[in-house]
């Protein structure tokens, strides 16, 4: 109950929670799911619950089985109280899968996980969006998997139009003896393994200099302020960023310029990225970004208490009360350079505060 109530829903309130809920057809006679979350009337995620002594497996999940496949409902929740394991429908719509897309454990709770969990909150929740975002995630991990494999066995053993593809320039037009041909793959496999032992060499360069304390303050490269792995040109790797689209080469010039304006704040900004968002810190967050390719705008989370700023609506919004990744409550939703100009005071006094 606790849980249902953190995200914003009232648990004594029948139009958000219907507990002991009963479908009205297609299940068992006297079968109940434990909670039904409901939105315009319609339960839209099941919960049933579990003693916290009991070890969650697949013959738990009958009940939500069935009321899945009869009601509005998108995503199931299975629970001792500890551990959450999250369902819905990817392989077959209005079929329950049998295996959670994600399983928080209370005890051990990610960062990313509280993002997603947020997601479930009472003034944010977006079925679809929610449903969407699992589905992405599921197909790109399948693809992921496919091309991982594919580029392991390439580097293992190239495979002929591998050869033909790297060693243009090496092997002559026409057919070629079957010693030609072997001798170049052998030079092929050996020039994959002196890339993979440079790649290997450079990268371990760049996470001992990622450790290193600062040399100066201002608008240092961000392989001296962060942990992540940078770009040659010392700009931030973004591909951990779900919310940026790499061809979008607008924001991402657009966000280094509120890079450059925090970093220069002084020496001792940390910059971090993390799957949701990018973070300034000092002993705390200076401010939390999200970079929205969708919406051409950037999100900031400021350390500010929104009851100390005039608030500007489309500029700034106090979300103490609204389900975020960010422990900082003031948001800035930056557009445009006039945005920028107006936020560097904010995130001047954030900075004030964050030490």
């Amino acid at each position: 109950m606790p849980f249902i109530a953190a995200l914003g829903y009232d648990i004594h309130e029948p139009d958000d929670i219907i507990p002991e809920f009963t479908a009205d057809a297609g299940v068992k006679q006297n079968e109940k799911v434990d909670y039904a979350i409901l939105k315009n009337g319609k339960p839209v995620i099941l919960v049933e619950c579990k003693s916290s002594r009991t070890s969650l497996r697949k013959e738990h999940l009958s009940q939500l089985i069935r009321y899945y496949a009869v009601t509005d409902a998108r995503f199931a929740i299975l629970t001792n109280g500890v551990e959450y394991q999250f369902f819905t429908d990817l392989r077959k719509r209005n079929v329950m899968d049998e295996t959670p897309y994600m399983i928080v454990d209370m005890l051990d709770l990610k960062e990313w996980q509280v993002s997603e969990i947020c997601k479930f909150a009472k003034p944010l929740f977006d079925g679809n969006a929610i449903w969407e975002s699992v589905h992405s995630k599921e197909i790109n991990q399948k693809d992921m998997h496919t091309i991982t494999n594919n580029i392991t066995r390439e580097f293992e053993t190239p495979s002929r139009d591998f050869v033909n593809l790297l060693a243009k320039g090496v092997l002559g037009k026409g057919r070629q003896k079957k010693a030609e041909r072997e001798r170049v793959k052998r030079l092929t496999k050996q020039a994959l393994d002196q890339y993979l032992e440079k790649y290997s060499q450079a990268t371990q360069r760049v996470n001992e200099s990622s450790t290193s304390p600062p040399e100066s303050g201002g608008n240092e490269d961000l392989s001296r302020t962060s942990p992540i792995s940078p770009h040659p040109n010392g700009t931030p790797d973004f591909s951990v960023h779900k919310g940026w689209d790499r061809s979008d080469v607008e924001l991402k010039n657009f966000f280094m310029k509120l890079h450059a304006h925090i970093v220069a704040f002084g020496k001792d900004v940390k910059v971090v990225a993390v799957e949701n968002y990018i973070s300034f810190k000092r002993k705390r967050n200076i401010a939390d970004v999200k970079l929205r390719s969708r919406n051409k705008e950037l999100t900031v989370y400021a350390l500010l208490d929104p009851d100390s700023v005039q608030l500007q609506e489309g500029f700034t919004r106090d979300v103490r009360n609204i389900g975020h990744h960010s422990p900082n409550n003031l948001e800035i939703t930056i557009r445009n350079q006039e945005d920028l100009e107006k936020a560097k005071p904010l995130l001047q006094q954030s900075y004030q505060k964050s030490g």
